[in-house]
């Protein structure tokens, strides 16, 4: 078998939900042996699935895509549906109404789960309201007057397939995501973003704090900066750049988006990649659009025409 990459949290996220000696778990040991791995890939498994959750599925229904797509977004080589059965088998993850669960997820998740879905008016798969306690008291009060006129929930991950269809047994939305109106025109509160000086790449710690309130137009504006900064791209891409943007946050995706333009950024830092052992980018552009298509069409959005790039 080929060895499983772990996925170790990422230091000032906060999105890590393993605890202290969860390694030494009977649970990880149980999935040593159905997946013949060793504890430290078991380990890494089980981790690179609730941050997968915590970017994809943050009200705990891993379910929700196909087991191929979350063994390869976790860099598990070996057989998806054998992965999920294992996971399932050994406590992870909880079959529930026909729904894949991650076992206890509502206890377990970190505070940034509970306010993600807080500030959507949305509910835990399982049916829990997420803790409303780390919100200021105007903003919960006002999220608690959602919670009690809203009709009865749905889960906050539903998404379509590109034939329109949604995956798993997830209902089709029959109400558009407060948090996603008015996607296709730009938000009076988004300021027009212009790229600023170049102050060299900008660590993932000092963006990481706005995740509170990563759906706002301030944490949007500072990503298209960035991109500006990493892909070197002209102002004939503005609008291009702008409408991946948004289609990546409409399917959830600025976690992974904040993730690639890190890689970028520590690639076209001399000292850091000479500390981390990294190759440069010839064409960093070119690299993340390559990213953002992949990750868009997997999960069943609409990559923006590409406008001509010019020659090196």
């Amino acid at each position: 078998m080929q060895p499983v990459p772990g996925l170790a949290t990422v230091a000032g996220r906060g999105a890590g939900p393993m605890k202290t000696g969860a390694n030494r778990h009977p649970k990880i040991t149980l999935l040593m042996g159905e997946l013949d791995i060793p504890r430290t890939h078991a380990v890494g498994v089980v981790e690179s699935v609730f941050l997968y959750a915590v970017e994809f599925c943050p009200d705990g229904n891993i379910g929700r895509y196909p087991a191929e797509v979350v063994a390869r977004e976790i860099g598990y080589e070996g057989d998806a549906q054998g992965l999920l059965d294992a996971l399932a088998t050994c406590g992870w993850l909880d079959r529930q109404d026909g729904k894949l669960l991650i076992h206890d997820w509502p206890e377990h998740c970190a505070d940034l789960v509970h306010k993600r879905l807080a500030r959507k008016a949305a509910r835990f798969a399982d049916g829990t309201m997420p803790k409303l306690t780390r919100l200021a008291a105007k903003e919960r009060e006002e999220i608690e007057r959602k919670y009690a006129a809203k009709t009865p929930e749905r889960p906050a991950c539903a998404r379509r397939t590109p034939g329109g269809r949604p995956l798993g047994a997830i209902p089709i939305p029959t109400e558009p995501n407060p948090a996603h109106s008015n996607r296709t025109q730009p938000s009076r509160a988004e300021p027009d973003p212009v790229r600023p000086e170049n102050t060299g790449p900008q660590p993932i710690g000092e963006i990481l704090p706005d995740l509170a309130a990563r759906d706002g137009a301030e944490y949007r504006r500072r990503l298209f900066q960035r991109i500006g900064r990493a892909s070197g791209d002209g102002a004939e891409w503005r609008d291009t750049w702008k409408a991946v943007l948004g289609e990546l946050d409409r399917l959830d995706g600025l976690f992974f988006l904040d993730e690639k333009l890190h890689y970028a950024e520590m690639c076209a830092d001399p000292a850091q990649r000479a500390a981390k052992d990294l190759g440069a980018l010839k064409k960093p552009g070119a690299w993340l659009w390559k990213q953002c298509q992949q990750f868009i069409e997997e999960h069943g959005g609409t990559m923006p025409a590409m406008p001509k790039r010019k020659a090196c």
